[in-house]
């Protein structure tokens, strides 16, 4: 082989074009008030902020796993089935504009609200598209203002709020509607660990349970004091699920109460760095990222970790493109 051939073979073998090395995503987030859908990449502790490209939005329904999204753009509905590794967005044009959605934990049904109200649908992933299993009608779910759905679809919760009534109603995928509980009430969220609802029954302060097939537990639980002191001059605390633990904040707060499901103790308070007042998933079950939205700046961000013992501490968190 003549030297210079040789010598061209090395340079094409030690000097190949760089490889973009693209940060891991660790969660997304919507962001009503900029109306867009925000990733955050990087690791905990060093992470940024940035808008996905052209996903403006003028809402969204992230599954609980951050796996799969539903968003309107132009008052057209688009669904991803592969976040964050891939953002691939396909239009369901035969899919109107819900009022509200909701996906199972497992990120394979949706549950939408139709915009008049009065119906709903149920879909299932199937080949990569959302394909309808299910349309039904009541008077209830006009009043609908919240979803929480079980882990397979099978059912969800719906707080309801209807001629001047708070209540907590059950939906089945398969269509059959009926009452849980009257009363005010926290938003109803529902724990994969143990396969229940959970929600605070206002101002009695009590948390209370329900799991198909056993019904709701008997009176209540006690919420910590702290809590239930709040009762009734503050709204319902908020409740969110991670792992094997159930959180309870009130708003406002930057104190968190924990308990480790299915134990009916509450454990150790977790203080915050700052008053939280909201929650998003991470692509772990075992962590959530918990945020405080700042005008014109990026969320003020913390990593709650809900491992043996929880733990909780900031993400230092700069801003890039939209997100400024």
């Amino acid at each position: 082989m003549p030297p210079s051939t040789l010598l061209l073979s090395l340079s094409l073998a030690f000097f190949q074009p760089p490889l973009r090395m693209e940060p891991p995503r660790l969660a997304l987030f919507f962001d009503a008030k900029r109306q867009s859908l925000d990733t955050l990449s990087g690791l905990p502790g060093a992470a940024f902020w940035n808008a996905l490209p052209s996903q403006r939005a003028e809402a969204c329904w992230l599954a609980p796993q951050g796996n799969r999204a539903l968003l309107v753009n132009d008052s057209k509905l688009w669904a991803a089935h592969n976040l964050p590794a891939g953002v691939a967005w396909t239009e369901e044009s035969a899919i109107a504009r819900p009022r509200l959605a909701a996906w199972s934990g497992d990120g394979e049904v949706l549950y939408l609200l139709a915009n008049d109200g009065l119906a709903l649908e149920i879909y299932r992933i199937a080949e990569g598209r959302l394909q309808r299993k299910g349309r039904f009608e009541n008077q209830i779910l006009s009043g609908v203002r919240s979803l929480a759905v079980n882990r397979d679809g099978a059912e969800a919760l719906a707080s309801v709020e209807l001629d001047g009534r708070k209540e907590i109603w059950r939906l089945s995928g398969e269509g059959a509607f009926s009452r849980l509980a009257e009363g005010g009430h926290s938003l109803p969220v529902f724990s994969a660990a143990t396969g229940a609802f959970y929600w605070v029954q206002w101002p009695q302060a009590k948390l209370q349970s329900w799991r198909s097939g056993e019904g709701m537990t008997p009176d209540g639980q006690d919420l910590p004091e702290p809590l239930a002191a709040t009762a009734p001059s503050a709204a319902p605390p908020l409740l969110f699920t991670a792992g094997n633990w159930l959180f309870a904040l009130a708003p406002g707060s930057a104190s968190l109460y924990s308990r480790h499901l299915p134990q009916s103790r509450w454990a150790d308070v977790l203080e915050a760095d700052f008053p939280v007042e909201e929650s998003a998933p991470t692509l772990d079950g075992d962590r959530l990222f918990l945020i405080r939205r700042i005008e014109g700046r990026a969320p003020a961000l913390l990593l709650l970790e809900a491992k043996e013992i929880p733990t909780i501490y900031m993400v230092p968190s700069w801003s890039e493109g939209a997100a400024q």
